[in-house]
């Protein structure tokens, strides 16, 4: 039985140096008074060994106390959802902060890791900690590393490894680190009995083979059509005895699956684009036989995402963040970064930063669209207003405001403003949070502070206080709102509103009407938000690169 621990690696030698053969007066000169010099060297050194390995000892218990306390840490911010304290206790690197959002390694916090063994490193720490997995003991290694004061836990450690290595099989190939090979034989039988079974009947994909399986030492996939990547299983689990365990197998047959199998995608969308996306779907089937995609309305499922079955791969809605930090969200940064028929510079770069969050891709971009301002020409000329110029300010928005206001009784408006989309409460926080460099004359966007956001929402509230400036939409669904926008738009009853370029001829239609954009200020220039659709897949999808 090998204890935890053992396969890594770390230990020194625990075994005392063995004493040499018994000495013979006879052969050394002085006779005993040389062997007792001797067996008292040999005593000097054995109590300088002691002393040092007892330091060592020492050391390490120190060690694994501090990394005993920050994985209690984690676990704490983990169950208790406070994801500003876990995250701060991780190394800020945005590979290694998304793949906490993976169930196998939340999974693994919850359990309640111990620390077993830590050593010190030129590279920090490398620590083995294991769990409970009904009822089996799970291990893997964990690297952490001290900033400062603070210890972080860490990614990964490239001295741990050591070198690529890599061992054929009539399969293909399995590329490992120097690490990992002890495992070689384990993993590429498990490979070809895989490989074996999912091919034995109909409907395996032998134009994949041979293929590529990379042990990785993170937690990256790839879009490359004939490899498999995964984590070693230093880093999904081994069993107590030092080998891979169920996890690690698992994700193996997943990976082996999506790669040999005809892939089946369930995929929803909005019930209004339901034909569309079923027609888009059967062109696609011809290109791409290996896969069968049912298109799913979304009208059929419930409300949450979180309520969906499992065996839903994707969906064409933008995931906002709270559904990304839940962990619902596949990321897709690498498998952008390695798919040879995806480029980025196909965006354009505002539509590609806004599917980001943390600095990883979330979901593929596929439209965008902002607003405009537009403005009732007769009623800026009943309230003795010249039209608004296209560079104007924000106080100079309040000051129209006020006056539009003052004149509504002179013909029949009814609100001197409207927005049903709170974009210009985005665009007024985000005008707010801009910050100059030192000399003055750069802008620089930030992001929005508590400071902005309250600054933001009392402009917000004076102009709702203000009789007859704006009405209070911020109570009503979206169908509520824009049931009452149109309502207060289709007429003249405002003279200022918020709207989409696409109903540009829809308002020219029926009165002398005026675009504008967002304001801005006498040292920044406008900001407009931009709304994005497009698509991401589900954490839990079998066959992320299918979907």
């Amino acid at each position: 039985m090998v204890r935890p621990g053992a396969e890594l690696d770390w230990q020194i030698s625990e075994d005392e140096p063995s004493l040499p053969p018994a000495s013979s007066s006879r052969r050394f000169p002085g006779g005993l008074t040389a062997l007792l010099s001797a067996a008292l060297l040999m005593a000097l050194v054995i109590f300088g060994w002691r002393l040092g390995r007892q330091e060592i000892e020492r050391t390490e218990r120190e060690l694994r106390v501090d990394v005993q306390a920050l994985l209690d840490l984690e676990r704490q911010a983990l169950l208790t959802g406070d994801g500003d304290l876990f995250f701060s206790t991780l190394d800020d690197h945005p590979a290694w902060l998304a793949a906490w959002l993976q169930p196998e390694l939340q999974a693994m916090l919850r359990a309640g890791p111990r620390v077993t063994r830590v050593r010190a490193r030129d590279d920090g720490l490398w620590a083995n900690i294991t769990w409970q997995v009904d009822g089996r003991t799970r291990q893997r290694v964990a690297f952490f590393r001290w900033q400062g004061e603070q210890l972080l836990q860490t990614l990964s450690a490239p001295a741990y490894w050591g070198e690529r290595r890599l061992a054929r099989d009539r399969w293909g190939l399995l590329s490992l680190y120097e690490r990992d090979e002890d495992l070689i034989g384990l993993i590429s039988k498990a490979v070809d009995d895989r490989i074996t079974a999912l091919c034995a009947g109909a409907q395996c994909r032998l134009e994949a083979l041979p293929l590529t399986v990379i042990l990785a030492a993170d937690y990256e996939p790839t879009a490359v059509a004939d490899e498999v990547r995964l984590p070693s299983p230093r880093l999904i689990g081994l069993d107590h005895d030092g080998r891979p365990s169920s996890a690690f197998y698992r994700r193996l047959d997943r990976e082996l699956t999506a790669a040999l199998k005809p892939a089946r995608v369930r995929f929803v969308v909005p019930a209004e684009l339901a034909a569309i996306y079923r027609q888009i779907a059967a062109d696609f089937a011809q290109q791409q036989p290996w896969a069968r995609i049912e298109i799913v309305p979304l009208d059929e499922l419930p409300a949450d995402p979180a309520d969906w079955p499992a065996d839903i791969d994707g969906a064409a809605l933008v995931p906002d963040a709270a559904l990304v930090a839940s962990g619902q969200v596949y990321d897709l940064t690498a498998l952008a970064a390695s798919d040879p028929g995806f480029d980025e510079a196909d965006f354009y770069e505002q539509i590609w930063q806004g599917a980001h969050w943390r600095r990883r891709l979330w979901f593929v971009p596929q439209a965008a669209g902002l607003q405009l301002l537009y403005y009732d020409k007769v009623a800026y000329e009943q309230a003795g207003l010249p039209e608004p110029a296209l560079n104007w300010t924000w106080a100079e928005m309040t000051a129209q405001l006020e006056t539009l206001t003052a004149g509504l009784p002179r013909g029949r408006l009814e609100w001197a403003f409207v927005d049903a989309t709170l974009d210009m409460l985005y665009a007024r926080a985000f005008h707010e949070s801009n910050r100059a460099n030192e000399d003055g004359q750069a802008r620089c966007q930030a992001d929005l502070d508590r400071i902005d956001v309250a600054a933001a929402l009392s402009w917000y509230q004076d102009l709702l206080a203000s009789p007859q400036q704006m009405p209070n939409l911020t109570l009503l669904t979206p169908q509520e709102r824009e049931f009452r926008f149109v309502n207060l738009v289709t007429p003249r009853r405002v003279a200022l509103w918020v709207d989409t370029p696409v109903r540009y001829e829809t308002h020219r239609l029926r009165k002398d009407v005026g675009v504008l954009p967002f304001p801005g200020s006498d040292r920044f220039e406008a900001i407009t938000p931009l709304r994005l659709e497009g698509s991401y897949i589900r954490q839990s999808s079998a066959n992320p690169r299918a979907a």
